[in-house]
């Protein structure tokens, strides 16, 4: 599709990608602090653009609305590394600082494992549960969507669901250590 403007033709398709990539840069810079996340973002914000590209209603002039969308992507990025470091810290899954690699990965590997175990005791529901939520990383709304009951339903059970594997992990703790 393109777009006339003033005796002018503009295609998205001829838009100067190098130069919508510095800006995308430039605002994902000003949100985020770390500059592999701006670019992960500006990437992504690329690639969102290039993909909703006949969608700009300003062909001739795209950058701002490539920079609304870098934006954005910044916005989503940093609020998944909010919501992953509320999950390790909620989660007690916080490395000691004191930790060597090689012990803090051992440590992760165990609680994999122990994990793997508790989760293998659970009710197939409950279990497909765990597994999407812990491992697959889904929200609690896709995970409603997935399983088709109510968010609520899935809140709850999660709630409850934790409380058990807290327990079983405890217990297999103090077996072990006790």
């Amino acid at each position: 599709m393109e777009h006339a403007q003033g005796g002018w033709s503009y295609s998205p398709d001829a838009w100067r990608w190098e130069g919508l990539r510095a800006c995308c840069l430039r605002e994902t810079s000003r949100i985020l602090r770390r500059r592999e996340d701006a670019e992960e973002a500006a990437q992504d914000a690329l690639l969102r653009a290039w993909r909703q590209r006949h969608q700009c209603r300003q062909a001739a002039t795209p950058e701002p609305w490539v920079a609304q969308i870098a934006r954005r992507e910044a916005l989503r990025l940093l609020e998944r590394r909010r919501e992953q470091e509320a999950r390790t810290v909620s989660d007690g899954e916080d490395v000691l600082a004191g930790l060597s690699d090689a012990r803090a990965r051992h440590s992760a590997e165990l609680d994999a494992l122990h994990f793997d175990e508790a989760v293998a005791n659970l009710p197939n529901g409950d279990r497909a549960l765990a597994v999407l939520h812990y491992r697959g990383d889904l929200a609690q709304g896709c995970l409603a969507t997935a399983l088709g009951v109510p968010e609520g339903t899935v809140r709850v059970r999660l709630h409850r669901l934790r409380a058990r594997l807290r327990a079983s992990l405890i217990e297999d703790d103090e077996r072990t250590h006790g």
